[in-house]
């Protein structure tokens, strides 16, 4: 074998957490920190409001799973969605966040996902530690009547196993969980990364328990859970999201659906304005609308108030054939709609230059949006 993840990081058992923990957990996983959106929307506070929703359905999660008896915060991994930056007042949003959940829970703990990664050995969520107990390689932990397995996310699959066996050298009579950022190859068979599931050691673990995977597993019964995103966090995404609760003693668990997810539409003007005019609108939604050019301004003015956040694109790209993926759906839509400012931009063209010289300059103005 190459030089491998256990190479690198050697011993992996540590069970500091002790034998008094009790024996409910709370999971949520991918909740993807973003510190702005296409949108743009600044809430009263100075933080992007896709920021706070975020926020917000952490601290409902955790709320739920006090209620439940939960002592335990467990994370899947993708907190972040991006690992380069960090600005000041969101980080300290974020720190805020943490604080309150290490006083209601007697442990935060949290996975590194690929999307929180800096490197091999760290991550942005290194930034909160100890506030949270953040797993950057493989550790053991064991509770009352538990052994938990963690693993951060690895990118090579052999070396994956070779943690998972390793994992299986350390056996218990205790129930067994291993928490992990990665997914089976039968949910992404096109992934060559995918990780195949028959290669861990049979029956070893009581329960996996996922992330990385954005939709939550529907048989709570399975011994494989993806616990998917804790909301909704982009157009593409559907479905009910929430939080898991844990009940390690009954070897039992249960979805909860977050009711503050939003939810991400694709529709037309006429469609949007029919729902605006019946008073059917949902507040609580981001839109992506495919319009006429004068059908813009009553959108912009009659829905802009009203939802999270919407764009327009160009409406005769919507009527392309429903094979195409929605990526090239919108890459289309995109590049149309350059073009569309481009053949419809005269009015602003300087007199000393031509038009074509002033679609060219104005291509590359455009390539960044």
């Amino acid at each position: 074998m190459h030089n491998s993840y256990l190479d690198y990081w050697g011993q992996i058992y540590d069970n500091h957490l002790g034998d008094s923990m009790a024996e409910k957990a709370v999971l949520i996983s991918d909740t993807h920190f973003k510190f702005g959106t296409q949108f743009d929307r600044t809430g009263s506070n100075g933080l992007s409001m896709r920021l706070q929703e975020i926020i917000d359905s952490i601290r409902w999660a955790a709320a739920t799973g006090k209620e439940k008896g939960a002592t335990l915060f467990i994370m899947g991994g993708d907190i972040f969605e991006r690992p380069e930056k960090l600005p000041t007042k969101e980080g300290l949003a974020i720190q805020n966040l943490f604080i309150d959940l290490s006083k209601q829970f007697k442990h935060v703990l949290s996975l590194v996902g690929n999307h929180d990664q800096l490197s091999r050995e760290s991550s942005i969520l290194d930034l909160y530690n100890p506030t949270i107990t953040v797993f950057n390689k493989p550790t053991i932990l064991d509770t009352k009547s538990a052994r938990l397995f963690f693993v951060p996310y690895i990118r090579e699959p052999q070396d994956l196993y070779a943690v998972i066996n390793q994992f299986a050298t350390q056996d218990t009579v205790n129930k067994k969980y291993l928490f992990a950022h990665f997914w089976d190859s039968t949910v992404v068979p096109v992934d060559p990364d995918a990780i195949d599931i028959s290669k861990f050691p049979a029956n070893f673990f009581d329960r996996i328990f996922c992330g990385h995977y954005h939709v939550p597993s529907k048989l709570t019964t399975s011994p494989l859970i993806y616990m998917g995103t804790l909301l909704n966090k982009s157009f593409g995404e559907t479905g009910k999201k929430g939080c898991w609760i844990l009940d390690m003693d009954k070897n039992k668990t249960t979805f909860i659906e977050n009711p503050h997810s939003p939810e991400f539409f694709s529709t037309t003007d006429t469609n949007i304005l029919s729902i605006l005019e019946a008073n059917e609108l949902n507040t609580n939604a981001y839109y992506r609308i495919f319009t006429d050019p004068e059908n813009v301004t009553q959108i912009t003015t009659s829905l802009g108030p009203l939802v999270k956040g919407f764009e327009l694109l160009q409406k005769k790209e919507s009527e392309s054939s429903t094979s195409v993926s929605i990526e090239n759906i919108e890459k289309k839509n995109l590049q149309s709609f350059k073009d569309y400012i481009l053949e419809n931009c005269s009015p602003f063209k300087p007199a000393d230059i031509s038009l074509d010289e002033f679609k060219e300059k104005g291509a590359e103005l455009l390539q960044n949006i």
